[in-house]
């Protein structure tokens, strides 16, 4: 997928269900013929998944959507190491406290 489209899992280390987060977003694009990009604002609506991939090859828009934040994705992502490591560098960690899955919003610019 990286190599033939220039696509890539966003935050892909913290990823903890890669095959389902590719199956969402196929059916994004397949089923409800969106770009994972732009979802289909300013553009026409399309009519079918190859559709889609076109544009988005077209357009360079080979990326999941994360600039307001992972909540969509969510249910395919475990910050928690990212979080805890933050906390080391600041020297915030109590010794003893474990660590879920937070939510944890990340500014890719």
């Amino acid at each position: 997928m990286q190599n033939q489209h220039s696509f890539f899992i966003a935050q892909k280390e913290y990823c903890t269900d890669l095959k389902g987060i590719i199956e969402y977003l196929q059916e994004k694009i397949e089923v409800g013929n969106m770009c994972l990009t732009c979802e289909n604002k300013k553009t026409k609506d399309f009519q079918s998944g190859d559709a889609v991939r076109h544009h988005m090859i077209d357009r360079g828009h080979t990326f999941m959507k994360t600039e307001n934040g992972f909540e969509e994705y969510e249910k395919f992502y475990d910050f928690s190491a990212l979080f805890e490591e933050k906390l080391k560098e600041q020297n915030n960690v109590v010794p003893g406290i474990e660590f879920e899955k937070v939510k944890v919003y990340v500014n890719e610019k």
